[in-house]
């Protein structure tokens, strides 16, 4: 058994959990955990992430795991929560709750989160359909700066952030298409909202 395997194992005990019951609140399968906890097998970094967040508890417990494993050492200052698609397109309804957790370096990660986006509106700025962008939490934002933005109610979008007067203008990146004409009342009576300003772009390979 190495060092995570038995962190793993002392965490699952000390929440009650059984091999099994822990497989299923992961996702993982029963053979998997028996695996990690035998020292037969290892987690890559999201995977360790999931692990983390579910006990509550810092990477750094499984420090010792990543030091002679070196896809594994990548300094992470924490893990957000990466939340369901969010259009790069025509605005739709942004589904709500986390697909999974982002191991990231950064201070306070606590202020940002990441999201998954759909479409290739943002395509001209680096951001193409299925990556994630990794968003600062603020209810504003400077000009050129791309912004998740609630619209139109509960539909989000993303999209570059410029103001002329009283009107707000969200850009895309590609010229198939259209900007979204929003007067700035709205973003001051509460009826359009700033998320947050995307930091990262994060492209899976």
């Amino acid at each position: 058994m190495n060092e995570f395997g038995k962190k793993l194992r002392e965490l699952r005990i000390e929440k009650g959990y059984r091999q099994g019951e822990l497989a299923e609140e992961l996702g993982l399968s029963f053979s998997t955990i028996s695996m990690y906890e035998r020292g037969q097998r290892r987690p890559d970094l999201t995977t360790l992430s999931r692990i983390a967040v579910f006990f509550g508890v810092p990477l750094d417990v499984f420090n010792a795991v990543k030091k002679d494993e070196p896809e594994e050492k990548v300094a992470v200052t924490g893990v957000i929560p990466v939340y369901g698609e969010i259009p790069a397109g025509y605005p739709t309804v942004e589904a709500a709750e986390i697909i999974d957790y982002q191991p990231v370096l950064l201070p306070n990660p606590e202020d940002y989160f990441a999201l998954r986006v759909h479409g290739d509106s943002m395509i001209g700025k680096g951001i193409p359909d299925g990556c994630k962008v990794v968003i600062r939490k603020q209810a504003t934002a400077m000009p050129g700066e791309i912004v998740a933005c609630r619209v139109n109610g509960d539909e989000a979008t993303l999209k570059i952030f410029s103001q002329q007067g009283r009107t707000v203008i969200l850009s895309p990146a590609n010229s198939n298409y259209q900007p979204i004409i929003i007067p700035a009342i709205q973003f001051e009576n509460g009826e359009a909202s700033i998320y947050g300003v995307v930091r990262q772009v994060i492209i899976d390979v």
